[in-house]
């Protein structure tokens, strides 16, 4: 396990302001040819608005180029489906090479992953995948540290040591204006060829609220067989969960602040 284990717990003052599930596959130019509108039908009741995002203007002789080049159609030149919920808190946008499943009103896993298997399924049953070509969850934890009452504490006080850097360094941590720390991590033993981008700082410039972010982004590529899509996932989310209960010192201010619950 690359990170501690940890009881799992639901935070009262939720850090996640986002998550998105991408599942990619190679391009299916049905899907940009005529208007989803069975794939609409499968999802509506869920997701009842919509909006069509087209892509940003190209110079035509530099579409051709690329397309010379690249021997398919560019991410330029695909629309892309939008669907949102009544109130715009998920999103499910279709494009002609992947599905994603996009929250900012994030409660748990559970509610979550069954809009996301939900999105596969569609996908499955009109445009047909059957491999991936990468799947991938990603979490961004934004920690508010004005809102939670902890303005001016030090961060070796709320965070542990992995995740502190120079901002911990008594010496220069009030002069550093931002710290932003990129890790690649080997998941293999947990989730063979799998790998995770994780993301983390402060940036103080020109803001007062001196938000720390955590952004983790699992992904496993290529070629993931559809059947085995939830479990991957399940095992993503767990591992952001160690990841992020490891950042968060337990005997610290901040671990009260999130207001931890028992699931």
């Amino acid at each position: 396990m690359p990170f501690p284990e940890s009881p799992r717990v639901i935070f009262g003052k939720n850090p996640i302001v986002e998550v998105v599930c991408q599942l990619r596959f190679s391009p299916v130019l049905k899907i940009i040819t005529a208007p989803p509108a069975e794939f609409q039908d499968e999802i509506r009741n869920y997701y009842p608005l919509y909006e069509r995002q087209d892509p940003p203007a190209v110079p035509t002789e530099i579409v051709a180029i690329l397309r010379r080049v690249s021997g398919t159609i560019m991410p330029g030149e695909a629309q892309q489906h939008r669907f949102l919920t009544a109130d715009k808190g998920r999103t499910l946008t279709l494009g002609q090479d992947f599905v994603a499943v996009t929250e900012t009103a994030y409660e748990r896993w559970e509610l979550y992953r069954n809009h996301v298997l939900l999105a596969k399924e569609a996908v499955e049953a009109l445009y047909g995948p059957i491999v991936y070509q990468r799947v991938g969850l990603r979490y961004r934890n934004q920690l508010k540290l004005v809102k939670l009452g902890l303005q001016g504490q030090s961060l070796r006080d709320l965070l542990t040591d992995g995740f502190v850097g120079v901002l911990g360094a008594r010496e220069v941590a009030a002069q550093v204006l931002a710290l932003q720390t990129s890790a690649i991590i080997d998941l293999s033993p947990q989730v063979p060829g799998a790998k995770a981008h994780v993301r983390f700082g402060m940036n103080r410039e020109g803001t007062t609220t001196n938000d720390f972010v955590i952004d983790s982004d699992f992904f496993l590529e290529p070629n993931v067989e559809a059947m085995n899509v939830p479990t991957i996932l399940d095992a993503f989310n767990r591992l952001d969960g160690h990841l992020f209960r490891w950042a968060i010192r337990r005997d610290g201010p901040l671990w009260a602040a999130l207001d931890p619950r028992p699931v």
